[in-house]
C-alpha cells in the first residue's frame, strides 16, 4: 500500500467498500428471506395454537358428554340382545320345530365372528332346513316371529311337496274326500346380532375426578332426563275381514266347542291386576324416595331405592312365571305385562343420582343429625338411621378421611343401643339413707329390695348400683352412668329433680 499512488488507494478503498457493502446486502437479503420464512411458520403454528384452544375449550363439554353415556350406558344397552339371549333362541329353535311338528334336515350350530356392521358387533349366520305340512310351517315361522329377538331373514325359501309325498297318506276308498297332508321342504337364511363392547375394545380413558362431577346439577338432570331406545313391538289386531293366516282355506270348517270368552278375559286379567298392583307398590316407593331425595334426608332415600329394587325383582320374576306359564294370551294383556317388566328392568337399571363417595364432610354432616336426636332421647329413630347408614356404607366408597367419624358414628350408635334398653327398665325407689361420711354404706330401696352402692340388681345383674344421693339413685350400665328419681317410676338419663314424696334419711 506504501507504493501505490493516492489514487490508486482511493481506488482500492472504494472497491473494498462496495464489496463489503455488497455483502451486507446479501445477507441482510438472505435474512429477510429466513425472517419471512420464519414469520411464515409462526403464523401457521398461531392458526394451530388457536385451533387447539378451541379444542381444548371443548373437552370440557366432551368429558360431560362421555360421563353422562357412561352413566346411561346400561340403559341405552338394555334394548340390544346379549350373547346369552341370541344363544337361547338358536336353542329354542329346535323347541320351536318340534311344537310346531317340523322335522329338521340341517340345523347347523354356527359361532358368533364379528360383523362388519361396527365395532362390538357379532353376528351368527345360520341355515335352517325343515319338511313338514303346510299348517306345521305357518306354526313355526308364527313361533319365531313371535320371539322377541334381533334377526334378519337372509333368505327364504320353501319348494312345494308332491301329492305322492303326503304324510301318512290314507289308501282307503272310504278317505276320498280327506285332503292328504302334504310335507313341503323350507331353507331359512338367518343372521342374529348382539353387541358385546368388552370383546371388541378395551374401556376409554380415565376422565379426572369423574365421580365428584356424576354429582354436579347439570349432570344428574342429564342423566335423570335420558330416555332409552325401546324394543318396538306390534300386535296385529283382530278383523273380521281378515283370514287366518294359520288356517289352511283347502280344509273343512269343523264346528269349534263353545268357549265363554268373557270368563277367559276375566280370568287373565286378574292375573295381570295382580301384577299390577304390585307395581303400585313400587310407585308409592318411587314417591316416597323422590320427597326423601329433595328433602335432602340421603340416607333414607338411599334405603327406599334399595326396597325399589326388591321389589321390582319380585315382580320380574312374577312377569316370567305368568309368561312361561303361557296363561295370558289376550294380546292388549300381554302388551300390559310387557309394559310392566320395561318398567321394572328400568328400575333396576336405575343409578341413583347421590353420592357414590363419603367423605369427610358428608359424614360429620350425618354425625351431626344422630347427635342431635341422642340429645332428645329419640333411641328409636337413630337407630333406623343407623340401619340406614350402614346399608348406605355397604353400597359406598369411604374416604380415608371420613373414617374416623364412622367410627365415631358406630360408637354413637352403640351407646343409642344401651340407652334404649336402659328407658325399658322400671325402678321404684321408695326410700334411701344417705351416708356422708361413709357413701358405701349408703342403703336404698329399689323394687322392693336394698342395695348398697357396688351391688347389682337381682333382675338384672348387668346394672349396679354406682351411688345413692338424697333424691336420686346413680347406676352403672354398660359403660354408661344413669341416675334415677326416687320414686321415679322410670329409667331416665340425667333428668329429675327434688320429689316432695321421697323419704329419705341423711346420717352425719
Amino acid at each position: 500500500m506504501k507504493n501505490l499512488s493516492e489514487r490508486q488507494r482511493l481506488a482500492v478503498t472504494i472497491g473494498a467498500s462496495l464489496l463489503l457493502v455488497g455483502g451486507l446486502v446479501a445477507l441482510i437479503m438472505m435474512d429477510r428471506g429466513t425472517i419471512e420464512e420464519l414469520e411464515g411458520e409462526i403464523s401457521g403454528l398461531d392458526q394451530r395454537i388457536h385451533a387447539a384452544d378451541v379444542e381444548i375449550a371443548k373437552i370440557p363439554q366432551r368429558e360431560d358428554d362421555v360421563l353422562v353415556y357412561r352413566a346411561v350406558e346400561e340403559q341405552e344397552l338394555a334394548v340390544l340382545p346379549t350373547e346369552q339371549n341370541i344363544a337361547d333362541f338358536h336353542d329354542g329353535l329346535s323347541g320351536f320345530m318340534a311344537k310346531a311338528g317340523l322335522s329338521f334336515e340341517e340345523l347347523p350350530q354356527n359361532r358368533p365372528e364379528p360383523s362388519e356392521l361396527a365395532s362390538g358387533v357379532f353376528v351368527t349366520r345360520n341355515q335352517l332346513k325343515a319338511r313338514g305340512t303346510a299348517q306345521e310351517i305357518l306354526a313355526f315361522l308364527n313361533l319365531v316371529e313371535n320371539d322377541p329377538r334381533l334377526i334378519a331373514i337372509k333368505g327364504f325359501q320353501i319348494t312345494a311337496g308332491q301329492p305322492g309325498q303326503a304324510r301318512n297318506q290314507s289308501t282307503s276308498d272310504d278317505d276320498t274326500d280327506e285332503v292328504p297332508a302334504i310335507e313341503h321342504s323350507l331353507d331359512l337364511h338367518m343372521e342374529t346380532y348382539f353387541y358385546e363392547p368388552t370383546k371388541a375394545s378395551p374401556r376409554g380413558i380415565t376422565i379426572p375426578g369423574a365421580e365428584r362431577r356424576l354429582l354436579e346439577p347439570a349432570l344428574r338432570k342429564r342423566i335423570a332426563e335420558f330416555k332409552p331406545e325401546k324394543a318396538m313391538t306390534y300386535v296385529l289386531a283382530n278383523s273380521e275381514s281378515r283370514r287366518d293366516p294359520l288356517v289352511d282355506p283347502r280344509e273343512k270348517a269343523t264346528p269349534e266347542e263353545s268357549v265363554d270368552v268373557a270368563a277367559e278375559r276375566r280370568r287373565q286379567e286378574d292375573q295381570v291386576i295382580g301384577l299390577e298392583n304390585s307395581w303400585r307398590t313400587i310407585d308409592e316407593l318411587l314417591e316416597q324416595e323422590r320427597a326423601l331425595t329433595e328433602s335432602g334426608d340421603v340416607l333414607r332415600a338411599d334405603h327406599a331405592r334399595t326396597r325399589i329394587s326388591e321389589a321390582a325383582n319380585d315382580l320380574l320374576l312374577s312377569v316370567a312365571s305368568v309368561a312361561g306359564t303361557n296363561s295370558v294370551r289376550l294380546p292388549d294383556l300381554v302388551e300390559r305385562m310387557n309394559t310392566l317388566r320395561d318398567r321394572a328392568n328400568r328400575e333396576l337399571k336405575q343409578q341413583p343420582g347421590r353420592e357414590l363417595v363419603v367423605t369427610r364432610t358428608f359424614a360429620e354432616a350425618e354425625l351431626g343429625k344422630m347427635e342431635k336426636l341422642l340429645a332428645d332421647a329419640r333411641y328409636k329413630e337413630l337407630l333406623d338411621r343407623g340401619h340406614f347408614w350402614k346399608g348406605f356404607l355397604e353400597r359406598r366408597e369411604v374416604q380415608a378421611a371420613a373414617t374416623p367419624v364412622i367410627e365415631q358414628v358406630g360408637r354413637l350408635l352403640d351407646r343409642a343401643k344401651n340407652l334404649q334398653d336402659w328407658s325399658a327398665f322400671r325402678f321404684d325407689i321408695s326410700g334411701a339413707i344417705v351416708h356422708d361420711a361413709a357413701p358405701e354404706r349408703s342403703l336404698a330401696n329399689i323394687n322392693g329390695r336394698s342395695y348398697r352402692p357396688g351391688d347389682k340388681l337381682v333382675t338384672n345383674e348387668e346394672i349396679e348400683v354406682a351411688e345413692i344421693t338424697t333424691n336420686r339413685v346413680w347406676f352403672r350400665f354398660r359403660g354408661e352412668r344413669l341416675a334415677v328419681e326416687a320414686r321415679g317410676g322410670g329409667a331416665s338419663g340425667e333428668r329429675g329433680g327434688s320429689n316432695p314424696g321421697d323419704r329419705s334419711l341423711t346420717v352425719r
